[in-house]
């Protein structure tokens, strides 16, 4: 494990598991050493329209609910509303009573489904006609690393977002697979735009716009809405899951949870929950998947403008061990920007502000900005787009993972996937500290060290 992750879970899982869990945390179950009582829910959490968390020891060879879970269930006259198999979870809608459900000798946690959004500073957003210079990419040396032979080739990255318009020209055919986790429309028809934007900032055709890894081959999991809402955690935790399994090499997570997830012994299991899920992508702990893990997990630092690790506060997925956590700076320099998540938890900065990539097609509105058509093009297609988050910062380094992974060898194992890690997080050492930025364990990302530094 590498020193930075190393510090993250002894200083922000600690937080976690110590700071989050006060003095009204009463005495029972052991985490890290403190004993708590299985969290008992809100009224409120139990009334969430997204219903709540149930995950299980164990389901039917069919992907079946115990059957003395469904019989407690339509006791209450709530519903199972969402099952996953691979991950043992279930969302039960309408549940009254927490602890006749607990009882239940097949029930293995009760926890909210919070529900997150996507890290874009909407208010930044304006169309913006397409820039040859892109001053985001030469700040990353991608532009140095075109010249390299590593670009990413043979290397799936994943987009965990709104989806992907592969019918853009500048994306089209650069889709290997795809999945639909939050409603019945088509993966590709992203009519919020950012998993899009998000999506060709790593890979593009190069037509209208240039991207940091143009070989690499894209994974569209879907799991927002056209409203950038609707990643109910319960559809997350299967998008990471779906990634591993799929042969993702690197994973994308621009999203967040407003100010981080609170540190109530409620919100632990499923803070839990989420790093299980990391950990199983990461270092192959699936034990239904033999080939898992190996797969470098990258997340956007988050838009508040707050320092962490916090006693009060987790940011999740950013902010969990593991995974590599992107802060933002302005396009062409390093001042960081001024709504960029920062502290000891961000691994790297990248460029969030302003970030030119494609509009997509099914958007009407481009987030938010005037809408204008490149020259040539009809219609919605060949739009392009401005817009600032830690969302757009992060693909620069999923884009960077991906020309490591290309160097490194493209053969998905543990081992192979610590070494992309180390190999982001040294570069950020050999860059040094970047005097416009706040954190010195925090420096730019760098793809031309990513494909031909020896300490890679």
């Amino acid at each position: 494990m590498s020193t930075t992750f190393a510090r993250r879970s002894a200083v922000a899982l600690t937080a976690l598991f110590v700071m989050g869990c006060t003095s009204d945390t009463p005495a029972g179950e052991s985490i890290a050493g403190v004993d708590l009582q299985p969290p008992r829910l809100t009224t409120t959490q139990l009334a969430d329209p997204n219903g709540v968390i149930v995950t299980v020891n164990s389901m039917g060879a069919d992907g079946s609910v115990p059957l003395d879970m469904l019989q407690e269930v339509a006791r209450q006259q709530a519903e199972v509303t969402y099952v996953d198999p691979f991950s043992k979870l279930t969302v039960v809608k309408g549940l009254t009573n927490e602890a006749a459900l607990r009882k239940i000798g097949s029930i293995d946690q009760v926890m909210p489904n919070l529900e997150f959004r996507l890290d874009t500073d909407q208010s930044a957003a304006h169309f913006f006609s397409v820039d040859p210079r892109q001053q985001n990419l030469p700040l990353v040396r991608a532009s140095n690393a075109w010249a390299t032979p590593h670009n990413g080739a043979n290397v799936n990255v994943c987009i965990i977002d709104s989806g992907i318009d592969d019918t853009h020209p500048d994306l089209a055919g650069r889709v290997s697979k795809a999945i639909n986790l939050v409603n019945t429309s088509a993966a590709n028809a992203d009519g919020n735009g950012h998993g899009t934007h998000v999506a060709s900032t790593v890979v593009s055709n190069g037509i209208g716009m240039a991207s940091v890894a143009p070989d690499a081959s894209l994974m569209n999991a879907r799991t927002f809405n056209n409203t950038g809402g609707g990643a109910t955690a319960n559809v997350l935790l299967s998008a990471i899951r779906w990634c591993g399994r799929e042969g993702a090499h690197v994973i994308n997570m621009s999203l967040g949870f407003g100010a981080g997830v609170p540190l109530t012994s409620a919100n632990q299991p499923l803070i839990q929950a989420f790093q299980a899920a990391i950990n199983e992508v990461r270092l192959g702990t699936d034990p239904t998947n033999s080939g898992s893990g190996g797969t470098v997990v990258v997340a956007s630092a988050g838009n508040s403008n707050l320092r962490f690790p916090s006693p009060r506060a987790v940011v999740v997925p950013g902010g969990l061990t593991g995974v590599i956590t992107v802060g933002s700076t302005l396009r062409s320099s390093n001042v960081r920007s001024v709504f960029s998540n920062r502290g000891t938890f961000v691994d790297m900065y990248a460029p969030g502000s302003n970030i030119l990539a494609v509009c997509s097609t099914f958007s009407t509105n481009c987030l938010g900005g005037t809408i204008r058509q490149l020259p040539g093009t009809t219609a919605n297609t060949g739009r392009y787009m401005e817009i600032s988050g830690t969302s757009m910062a992060a693909p620069h380094v999923a884009g960077v993972a991906a020309i490591a992974y290309s160097r490194l060898g493209t053969t998905r194992t543990p081992s192979l996937g610590e070494r992309v890690e180390n190999c982001l997080l040294n570069i950020s050492r050999i860059t040094g500290q970047v005097p416009q930025l706040p954190d010195p364990a925090s420096a730019r990302v760098d793809a031309l060290l990513a494909a031909t530094s020896p300490s890679c």
